[in-house]
């Protein structure tokens, strides 16, 4: 059987559509490797504001939560020869029954700029577990619908592949062997008009691997 892999696009935010030629028939596949993004194109916006909403009874309470409709799976997770970094590659699939866009550029002002709306933040990391659990935040993403090159857009049951990598936290380092690992992934949408929190997503959580440390 042959497979030849050939690159279809390459997108300045940093991923790649990728095309396997398997007998005939091609596959695509979409790529986006933030590792090695120089520090000039991660501008930052700021933290965005948040919110408390109110029940008419006085209590108040944060912005509202959903659902994202996001697969987490560890494809593969490897470790540099000291074994304080790891490369993380992560399979986002989309299980809704609608197109779901993924933000995808590390420039905050790029994607989230003056008068841009459906503004989303995509953060994600790992949670390592031996003997405590220790929760790592790798990354974060921006993206918006005012910005198409800042979103991979998934229709349902396809997927991308989030290639990045990390520092291993010293408290997993002094673990010791049997650590083990699953990532999460959270999305934030900002309020149109201002920068503030309007919800949260709920953590989508892998199921956990045996961490190569």
């Amino acid at each position: 059987m042959c497979l030849i892999p050939r690159v279809i696009r390459f997108i300045g935010s940093g991923f790649l559509l990728l095309a396997a030629e398997l007998d005939g028939f091609s596959a695509e596949r979409t790529v986006l490797d933030l590792r090695n993004v120089p520090a000039a194109n991660r501008r930052s916006a700021g933290v965005p504001g948040s919110s408390m909403a109110s029940d008419g009874s006085g209590v108040r309470s944060p912005a509202k939560s959903y659902e994202l409709p996001v697969r987490v799976r560890i494809s593969k997770l490897t470790a540099d020869q000291n074994g304080m970094q790891l490369t993380v590659e992560l399979e986002l699939l989309n299980t809704g029954t609608s197109q779901l866009s993924i933000p995808s550029c590390v420039d905050a002002q790029k994607a989230h700029g003056p008068k841009t709306f459906d503004r989303r933040i995509l953060e994600f990391g790992l949670i390592f577990d031996s003997p405590k659990q220790i929760d790592k935040l790798m990354d974060v993403t921006y993206g918006s619908a005012s910005n198409v090159g800042c979103s991979i857009r998934l229709n349902p049951g396809d997927s991308v592949l989030v290639i990045d990598e990390m520092r291993v936290p010293s408290q997993v380092l002094e673990f010791g062997g049997n650590i083990r690992a699953k990532a999460f992934v959270r999305e934030v949408k900002i309020e149109d008009g201002r920068y503030h929190i309007q919800a949260n997503s709920r953590r989508a959580e892998s199921e956990s691997v045996k961490a190569p440390l």
